[in-house]
């Protein structure tokens, strides 16, 4: 039992671990998938999900938000308390500068940049 012991402490549990070597290989492809592949974007839609309605005791939230810090080419839709809906947007430089200029898309959307 010792030396199974001195086994599993002399091991490096990182590159030895098959799983674990997996799970890098996967993440590094897609990072260079993401920089180098096709021009894809995701779309996801919370619009069912009642998130105003959820009170934590605090009452009901006043606003619902996205966290800052998504990937590139993602947009999120989510209803808002006047019953209409927002988009969450994020792009690169360039694509949101050419985004948020956009006309046919301003005579339907008004643009709320955030911070």
């Amino acid at each position: 039992m010792r030396k199974s012991k001195e086994l599993v402490y002399k091991r490096d549990n990182i590159n030895d671990n098959m799983f674990v070597a997996l799970l890098l290989e996967l993440a590094k492809s897609k990072q260079e998938y993401h920089d180098n592949g096709p021009n894809a974007y995701q779309i996801t839609s919370l619009v069912k999900f009642a998130l105003h309605e959820i009170d934590f005791g605090w009452g009901k939230p006043t606003k619902v938000s996205i966290a800052n810090g998504l990937n590139n080419k993602l947009a999120i839709l989510m209803g808002n308390q006047s019953g209409g809906l927002d988009a969450f947007v994020t792009l690169t430089e360039h694509d949101m500068s050419v985004f948020e200029r956009d006309t046919e898309l301003l005579e339907f959307a008004s643009i709320v940049p955030s911070c």
